[in-house]
């Protein structure tokens, strides 16, 4: 069974203008994620605190403070290609995370 992450074919427009970022003090970098059948990484942002710490708490993934992205293209800009940026990352019944992918 392939577990990897697939796309749905949905596509909407997002902007990450003011959404939230876990941060690791100790990398001085956004927490980085990875899922199972994938070798890339992920970069999590929230639209919402709660969101936020729901799933990464669920994840067990620690971090150590919160981060606010200031603009969309700015950020987006900043992050190299090969991190995938996922928006709103959540939890189904049934233990698999559904995400936003954002197109570049």
């Amino acid at each position: 069974m392939d577990l990897s992450p697939r796309p749905t074919g949905r596509t909407e427009a997002v902007s990450l203008t003011v959404c939230l970022l876990p941060w690791n003090d100790g990398f001085d970098q956004p927490v980085l994620l990875t899922l199972i059948g994938s070798d890339a990484p992920y970069m999590a942002v929230f639209s919402t605190e709660a969101m936020l710490q729901a799933t990464m708490a669920r994840a067990n993934v620690p971090f150590d403070r919160i981060k606010l992205i200031g603009e969309h293209w700015e950020f987006i800009d900043s992050i190299p290609d090969e991190i995938l940026i996922i928006k709103d990352p959540w939890y189904t019944l049934e233990g698999k995370i559904r995400f936003m992918q954002v197109q570049r």
